[in-house]
């Protein structure tokens, strides 16, 4: 079963981030240490990631699986979109707040994820879901975050992984297959996004004051909205895509942004706000909560979507 091989990979994954906490805590590495690994893998490691994953044969099947990971992606975002904006009078969310519910790490998280537990060639659907949420976050997410303003669309265009994506897909529909000492360079680069995002993750978390969670009395809500809420309103829509979709494998298919919409809030959420002075504290506890619980409620809700799809 999906959820047993899941439950593993989550499991390693946070002893991996629980080693960059102790890192930091026995004071062997600063917090700051942090940004230039994470830097590394934003800059590096995850384009080697995206590109190699378009290192297959194309087929019809696979295109097909493209295009329905794409539709999921997009009506994904739609519906998460609309949420907050039809019930903002009743739940009244702030930036941070609102852009937390919307924006999942559909990144650092679901790449290590689907290579574990469906294999790497599944790694290219997730390449659908990260070129979506990379031109929301560069456009609607910034924009709310700085409280207005122009959408800068060349930072759009040359965001990294976005670039990895157009790069990637190109070379699959054109068959174009890299040389193999480049291929073997950034497939050995990709295998290290597992331990280093989470060696981030723990990093981060271990430069954080815990006991400033009670001082957020909406934390719990927010986190409840990001990984049960938003994940249990997709599902029935994934359900439909699945009936309707006449794809090969597409419940393996749909399991990927699936996957990306019941992950934690998005790590580049802290990040921009840190950059746009909008309630940094708020925004990294809000993902340093929802990264330590989803190894509940993740496997809960594959769980569910074996079940059902």
């Amino acid at each position: 079963m999906i959820v047993d091989a899941l439950v593993i990979k989550i499991a390693s994954l946070f002893l991996m981030m629980f080693a960059g906490y102790v890192m930091v805590r026995c004071k062997v590495l600063q917090p700051t240490d942090a940004k230039p690994i994470s830097e590394i893998s934003l800059y590096l490691i995850f384009p080697c990631v995206i590109i190699v994953s378009f290192q297959i044969d194309y087929t019809q099947d696979i295109r097909d699986g493209l295009i329905l990971a794409t539709i999921a992606a997009v009506i994904i975002h739609i519906i998460l979109l609309g949420i907050p904006w039809i019930f903002k009078n009743k739940l009244n969310l702030d930036a941070v707040e609102k852009v937390t519910v919307i924006y999942s790490n559909s990144g650092n998280l679901i790449i290590p994820l689907i290579a574990a537990t469906l294999g790497p060639k599944y790694v290219i659907y997730t390449s659908a879901y990260t070129a979506v949420q990379t031109v929301l976050l560069w456009s609607h997410c910034r924009y709310v975050l700085m409280g207005g303003g122009k959408i800068n669309i060349l930072r759009i265009l040359f965001n990294i992984n976005l670039l990895a994506v157009i790069i990637g897909g190109i070379l699959f529909f054109c068959g174009i297959k890299l040389w193999s000492p480049v291929y073997d360079a950034m497939a050995s680069m990709g295998v290290m996004i597992g331990p280093a995002c989470m060696l981030v993750t723990g990093m981060v978390i271990a430069s954080m004051n815990l006991k400033k969670v009670i001082h957020y009395p909406r934390l719990p809500f927010i986190v409840a909205l990001r990984l049960i809420i938003m994940p249990a309103i997709i599902l029935p829509f994934l359900w439909i895509l699945n009936k309707i979709g006449n794809v090969p494998d597409s419940a393996a298919i749909l399991l990927v942004p699936f996957l990306a919409t019941a992950a934690p809030s998005a790590s580049s959420i802290t990040q921009m706000s840190i950059l746009y002075h909008n309630n940094t504290e708020y925004a990294g506890l809000l993902n340093m909560v929802s990264t330590l619980l989803c190894i509940v409620t993740y496997p809960a809700f594959v769980w569910v979507y074996e079940l059902i799809i």
